[in-house]
């Protein structure tokens, strides 16, 4: 079981950061097309493009500040259609940004297949995630988001080889990882592990 719970988290966490990817690369291709000071209509669809890259990238942070309004607000997102209709749709947007849009385009919809893939696989995440956004139980701060980017989102129980979390946001590992650089501060400095 735990071998499917890593297999989960891994595929949870490659999207979640292909979605970042893909604001990252809205973004981009928003102010790419922006900077070439394009006619009215171009400058109003790559100012919406840069919007929904913002929402993307908020919605995948799932920082407490803003994950309360977002699952109120779109929570299609949260959903395995609304999300991929919303990719696709944004893809299509992009279309006519250039040929750095034109890319974009596809790699979204690219992206939107691989989110209806994981989500379909694993429904599960949708109504946990919305719950959690609702409830604001994301990361406070980028630091906080740091240390959930690759961590699972329900930590294991600690076991004989990692220490308790002495808070309750924070995972076991990384605890055992503090503590194995405060009493070995040479080693790590080097950077080398236990």
């Amino acid at each position: 079981a735990t071998d499917a719970s890593q297999k989960r988290d891994n595929l949870v966490a490659y999207m979640r950061i292909l979605n970042v990817a893909m604001a990252v690369l809205l973004s981009f291709t928003a102010f790419y097309k922006l900077a070439s000071l394009p006619g009215f209509n171009s400058a109003v669809v790559s100012i919406y493009v840069w919007f929904f890259a913002i929402l993307l990238c908020c919605f995948e942070t799932h920082l407490k500040q803003v994950s309360r309004i977002i699952a109120q607000n779109f929570g299609f997102l949260y959903h395995v259609w609304g999300r991929c209709a919303f990719l696709v749709l944004v893809a299509l947007l992009c279309l006519g940004l250039s040929t750095v849009g034109f890319v974009a385009c596809f790699v979204l919809i690219g992206a939107a297949g691989f989110n209806g893939y994981v989500i379909c696989k694993h429904p599960e995440y949708e109504r946990r995630t919305q719950t959690e956004d609702l409830e604001q139980r994301g990361p406070a701060t980028m630091a906080d988001l740091s240390s959930t980017a690759y961590a699972p989102y329900d930590p294991p129980p600690p076991s004989n080889h990692t220490m308790t979390a002495s808070n309750d946001q924070q995972p076991s590992w990384l605890s055992a990882g503090a503590s194995w650089a405060a009493s070995n501060p040479d080693a790590a400095a080097r950077g080398l592990s236990p």
